[in-house]
């Protein structure tokens, strides 16, 4: 460090502290370290590339229906379910790790949910809100625009929670099944054991998301950057 100080002329500690700022800006309570370089990712270039439109937009989300890439495709749709805290396109990356083009690529219809990023003004919507208006209506949705009342639907870490939260409630409420098969990808359902992320889970950390919730009318996904960053700080977080 001292060598490069002097090699430098002290420039590495300031392009340093110029970074740290830029970081500062960007973090919520806890600082959030940059791994990436957030202007390299395009929209339709370089990220969630496989083609499709939005059929669908509601308060809570937006449903995408993607082209079909096959000369025959499936009967039955596919809808997917990614989590709220995250955006849909975790599971539509690029051309080659896009699980979207790849199920497309086998004659599947498939449709996606996108949710809403929220803001204060959403601060009264809960689970309840995308178990109801969210998960069962673009089920709904799904049928209105193929006219096929069951459908395959996989879903993600806390979506694959919210769908078989859904499945539940249909059965509870006696409706007739919109899911002829439901896949879960690293879905908890069992929240007794929340595995790694239960060690920052306590009464203590609990309070004070609950006060910023409060504050904020909803929790800043930065700050759940951090958290999981911190489950391998060692290459996620001081490594930068």
């Amino acid at each position: 460090l001292l060598n490069l100080t002097i090699k430098t002329r002290g420039q590495n500690l300031v392009q340093g502290f110029e970074r740290f700022v830029k970081d500062l800006e960007k973090s919520a309570d806890t600082l959030k370290i940059t791994m990436t370089d957030d202007d390299a990712f395009q929209l339709g270039e370089n990220i969630a590339t496989t083609q499709g439109k939005v059929v669908y937009r509601c308060e809570l989300f937006e449903l995408i229906q993607y082209a079909p890439l096959t000369e025959k495709i499936c009967e039955t749709p596919l809808l997917i379910i990614p989590p709220f805290v995250n955006k849909f396109y975790i599971l539509d990356l690029s051309e080659k790790n896009s699980l979207v083009r790849w199920a497309v690529e086998q004659g599947q219809t498939v449709f996606m949910v996108s949710w809403l990023n929220p803001t204060a003004d959403n601060r009264n919507i809960g689970f309840d809100s995308y178990v109801i208006e969210g998960c069962l209506h673009a089920l709904e949705m799904v049928e209105k625009q193929t006219g096929i009342r069951e459908v395959n639907a996989a879903a993600y870490c806390i979506g694959g929670t919210l769908l078989m939260t859904t499945l539940a409630y249909m059965s509870a409420r006696r409706l007739k099944s919109r899911v002829k098969s439901a896949t879960l990808f690293t879905t908890l359902t069992d929240f007794s054991d929340p595995g790694d992320i239960g060690v920052f889970i306590d009464e203590h950390t609990i309070k004070a998301i609950e006060h910023q919730n409060n504050q904020k009318g909803y929790f800043d996904g930065r700050v759940m950057a951090v958290s999981f960053s911190k489950l391998r700080e060692n290459s996620l977080y001081w490594n930068y």
